[in-house]
């Protein structure tokens, strides 16, 4: 089977639906929606009511013709896109964002939300019927199914099915929450958001309970049945249940009680908040397949939670699952119809800012000049940040320098196996005790994202630290190497002790080092081990040797006289944090003089001469030359950095023995 780009191996390609037959008799002369098109360009009416703006842009769009097919697209991406100033990337944070919503009370249906997590699983697509007959006694018309999991006809209205013809297909992806995200992360983006939260639950507040949806028995067919020929008509004021939305008896039937939320990191499931909140997206047009495994992703959708197809599965006796792997209960995980999805590779939310935009490098400017413009600004925030790595490295100053070279560094592209810019770090002879979860905890409060493994034979052998595809449920299980871009991961080894490991243990271990190495988180097909590409700034703690071969070690020489941890405040701990998050948004390369290059190419020779390191070491070189100029500030490696940097890893290399 093929596995491109984290694609399930198990998908099969669905059968294109045949174009609608301008004949047909159910479709018939379409009148303008009765609602007044004026709400249209309101953005708060957007927000709180875009279903009812997307029907309206529906009827718009034929205006009184006779539609001779269900349209992919109607301009309704491109109508929110001008509404709500999405030009402007800062916009988005003007949407109410699920993460960081105060309560799950706040969750209201139909609304447009965002939503940011990590591509954990992706499904197969949906073929869904796009849209319905509306019938009247007054006439019929036709209206779309898009963007929600059900349909509900206007009173007095009958819904009908028209076929084939209204069948197109929608992607699925399971995301969850971004996994490891430290509790300051998760403040600073509920703060970037707050004045609009709070707009939302004052809005909340004022506002009727929407009415009891009928609680009759919903239309339902399975989706076989769909494809070959088209469902009865809905008896009156019933909803339409588009049929990808239904209950389906397929093989997955009664094995989701196993998975839970299925979190990289299960314990992350326990937070009874809106952090703990995974969806199920649906995709569509020329986003269905947009998406990959492990990717980082902002969602702008309509919010479906729907109490009423989460009674399809009622019969399972579960409360939390339908008895579907692949059809979670509503009220457990929502499903969010996208709109639109922004890709946040190395994800910060001290600068929310991506690539795409063509205002990210100057909004980047614009933040570096405002708080690293006075003279020696950028010299003060590393030297502070220096120390308080220094403390944590039992005042070993050239360990912490090359902690903060990694924490600078960010991979900038990828030439074949090899990850341009990124590398890892083992700092051997590590103390044995407490000190390892401590730098873990530091490191926490520092970067957005931080995760400690023990790395033992109990743990290899009995966790799941790799995902692995459950081809009975269809779902892939989640380990725990499955992070998101730009997580600090610290192994310890020094807990390691004798053991024997199993078969599962060592493809654990296996997987641990691609990641460690090359970047590459590794998914179990059941005999075939897919690596899809990420970035993870590696930590392995060691006491000799590591079993986790990574590009540079640093054997950790104490300092006894060295001064205790500074006493950092709030201010300070923020401005390193900063400090930081702009060093490590770079995608570029450094300039390199052409007398440098000569330099760099004789030191190499040098030491390859002298002491035999591999030819590996070059491209480490690299990546600390470009983390050094950017932790300073510098686009340019001088001659007096190259200087410095070369000296310091000699001394290293020495200490390597």
């Amino acid at each position: 089977s093929q596995t491109p780009q984290g694609k399930n191996p198990s998908q099969q390609p669905q059968p294109q639906p045949p174009p609608i037959n301008s004949s047909c008799p159910r479709l018939k002369k379409v009148s303008m929606a009765s609602s007044s098109l004026d709400a249209l360009r309101n953005a708060d009416a957007l927000v709180m009511e875009p279903l009812g703006a997307i029907d309206a842009l529906f009827q718009k769009h034929f205006q009184g013709a006779t539609p001779t097919q269900v349209p992919d697209a109607w301009g309704e991406k491109d109508h929110f896109k001008d509404v709500l100033g999405l030009q402007n990337e800062e916009n988005f944070q003007k949407i109410p964002c699920l993460n960081d919503l105060p309560g799950r009370n706040l969750l209201r249906p139909n609304t447009l939300f965002r939503f940011r997590g990590l591509v954990q699983d992706i499904f197969e697509p949906e073929v869904y019927a796009s849209a319905f007959e509306e019938r009247s006694s007054t006439g019929s018309r036709l209206v779309s199914s898009k963007y929600r999991e059900a349909l509900n006809p206007t009173a007095g209205s009958t819904l009908e099915d028209i076929g084939r013809e209204g069948l197109k297909h929608r992607g699925v992806c399971y995301v969850v929450p971004l996994p490891a995200e430290s509790e300051w992360a998760r403040k600073a983006s509920r703060e970037n958001a707050s004045s609009t939260n709070a707009a939302f639950a004052s809005c909340q507040t004022t506002q009727a309970e929407p009415q009891q949806q009928s609680a009759s028995k919903k239309r339902s067919k399975p989706e076989d049945d769909v494809e070959m020929e088209a469902a009865e008509t809905a008896p009156a004021n019933k909803t339409a249940v588009p049929p990808s939305a239904a209950k389906s008896g397929d093989r997955s039937e009664h094995q989701g009680d196993k998975f839970g939320l299925n979190f990289p990191i299960p314990s992350e499931e326990k937070r009874n908040d809106c952090t703990s909140i995974p969806c199920l997206v649906k995709l569509y047009d020329q986003d269905c397949e947009a998406l990959r495994i492990c990717e980082t992703v902002e969602v702008v959708g309509v919010l479906c939670i729907n109490p009423e197809l989460s009674h399809l599965g009622a019969e399972s006796g579960h409360p939390f699952l339908e008895g579907n792997a692949r059809q979670p209960s509503y009220s457990m995980v929502p499903r969010l119809h996208a709109l639109f999805i922004r890709k946040l590779p190395f994800y910060h939310p001290l600068v929310p800012f991506t690539p795409e935009w063509i205002s990210a490098e100057d909004r980047l400017a614009a933040i570096y000049n405002r708080h690293f413009s006075a003279a020696g600004s950028i010299a003060a925030a590393r030297s502070a940040t220096l120390a308080c790595l220094t403390a944590h490295m039992h005042g070993d100053e050239m360990a912490a320098e090359y902690l903060l070279l990694l924490l600078a560094s960010r991979c900038f592209g990828r030439n074949g196996e090899s990850c341009l810019g990124s590398w890892s770090l083992n700092l051997a002879r590590w103390p044995l005790g407490p000190s390892a979860s401590q730098l873990a905890a530091l490191l926490g409060e520092l970067m957005p994202r931080s995760v400690f493994f023990p790395v033992t034979a109990d743990s290899l052998n009995s966790e799941k630290w790799m995902p692995v595809k459950d081809y009975e449920a269809d779902r892939l299980v989640a380990g725990k190497l499955q992070l998101a871009t730009g997580t600090v991961a610290v192994f310890d080894e020094t807990v390691m002790a004798e053991g024997q490991l199993t078969v599962q243990g060592t493809k654990n271990l296996q997987a641990a080092m691609a990641l460690v190495k090359s970047s590459k988180v590794g998914c179990d097909f059941v005999g075939n081990v897919h690596e899809l590409e990420t970035e993870v700034q590696a930590v392995v703690l060691s006491v000799g040797k590591p079993l986790l071969r990574t590009s540079a070690s640093v054997p950790l020489i104490p300092n006894q006289q060295a001064p205790a941890a500074p006493s950092l405040s709030e201010s300070d701990v923020q401005a390193i944090r900063l400090y930081l998050a702009l060093v490590s948004r770079q995608l570029k390369m450094i300039s390199i003089p052409k007398a440098v290059e000569d330099q760099i190419a004789r030191d190499f020779s040098t030491l390859r001469q002298s002491m035999g390191v591999d030819v590996e070491l070059i491209s480490t070189w690299m990546s600390l030359a470009r983390a050094s100029c950017f932790s300073h500030g510098e686009a340019e490696l001088s001659l007096e950095r190259w200087t410095a940097l070369s000296n310091m890893e000699k001394a290293r290399l020495q200490r390597c023995g």
